[in-house]
């Protein structure tokens, strides 16, 4: 089963300042990625080259739009018969709140799920990154894909999205990895942290729930107008 996502409210002042720096003054998705994922690479990192118009994806694959703000997005076609028939009925049912968390990524923060004719849409907006594989499997033995291997289109994109495809060196770090939506920087006061010798800041902040601004959520639904539905609507 995939895991539900980490909320992280509490964080040492030294670790969100060196991450928070890092992000800002990465020049590329690429760079952005690595440094987010590090508690997950735990020192690794991974190669990333830019996504373009008509380009295949095989699984698994970890795309990424950038940090949130930079206004980036991919549309990647999926064949609808890749997918388990009761895994769309539940995932696009008018009965299920409109806020579900339950079918990571498909209704994580930044993931657009559009039913289309053949295809299955997923846009995926900047702020985030994931994990695209074909082994997500939820409870009661759902699961979204079915046997593989499958492959994805891009159909659209916008903006400078990113693609890392050998994952076999950090296949035991992303195991359960599917996604990571990333807050928009979050400053904090130097008064509230402790300057040490080095240069660096040590101490705990609290975070507080309104200073963290994630991705938007898209609830997942079934196309109304056709080849229109491409195209990302950039929030």
């Amino acid at each position: 089963m995939m895991p539900a996502i980490r909320r992280v409210i509490t964080l040492t002042a030294a670790a969100m300042a060196m991450s928070l720096s890092q992000a800002a003054q990465s020049s590329s998705p690429g760079e952005w990625a690595n440094t987010n994922l590090q508690d997950y690479l735990r020192g690794k990192s991974l190669s990333f080259s830019t996504l373009r118009l008509g380009d295949d994806i095989g699984l698994p694959a970890l795309v990424t739009a950038g940090p949130l703000g930079e206004n980036s997005c991919v549309t990647v076609a999926f064949k609808r018969s890749a997918f388990e028939s009761g895994f769309l009925r539940e995932l696009t049912d008018p009965g299920r709140p409109s806020n579900r968390q339950d079918l990571v990524p498909f209704t994580s923060p930044g993931v657009e799920v559009v039913l289309r004719g053949d295809d299955v849409l997923l846009k995926l907006h900047s702020g985030t990154i994931v994990h695209l594989r074909d082994d997500y499997s939820y409870a009661r033995g759902l699961r979204a894909f079915k046997s593989g291997p499958h492959r994805g289109r891009v159909i659209w994109a916008t903006g400078t999205v990113v693609i890392s495809k050998d994952l076999a060196k950090v296949g035991q770090e992303l195991k359960e990895f599917a996604i990571l939506p990333v807050s928009a920087p979050i400053e904090i006061a130097a008064d509230k942290m402790k300057k040490e010798r080095d240069g660096s800041y040590t101490g705990t902040v609290q975070i507080d729930s309104s200073q963290i601004h994630l991705p938007p959520r898209f609830p997942p639904r079934i196309s109304q107008k056709g080849d229109q539905e491409s195209q990302c609507s950039v929030p």
